[in-house]
């Protein structure tokens, strides 16, 4: 069964009832170091593994939940993925360590 998607407008089609096109909604963060660097290294090993996506503005930010005086860059992306949710998580931590070896 074909479905439209109310947020892009995209098709999707559904395979027994259950959607096997995702539209995932992740935040990409920097504090450290080189941050716009470290935001283009992300974007690149995303776009690597999904290809296309929707880029938000770059927007500056103060931490929260603790005290610092590093400010974040943040930007958010939507993927449309076939992948189910912990496939998801499993990729995006996989690239998370890759680009961030140390904990």
């Amino acid at each position: 069964m074909a479905g439209k998607c109310y947020l892009c407008g995209l098709l999707y089609f559904c395979l027994d009832s259950h959607i096997v096109i995702m539209h995932y909604f992740l935040n990409i963060g920097s504090n450290i170091g080189n941050r716009k660097l470290n935001i283009s290294r992300a974007l690149k090993a995303l776009e690597e593994e999904f290809g296309y996506f929707e880029v938000s503005k770059l927007v500056e930010s103060r931490p929260w939940g603790y005290v610092s005086d590093r400010m974040y860059y943040n930007i958010a992306i939507m993927v449309i993925s076939d992948k189910e949710p912990l496939q998801m998580l499993n990729i995006l931590q996989g690239i998370e360590n890759r680009l961030n070896p140390t904990p």
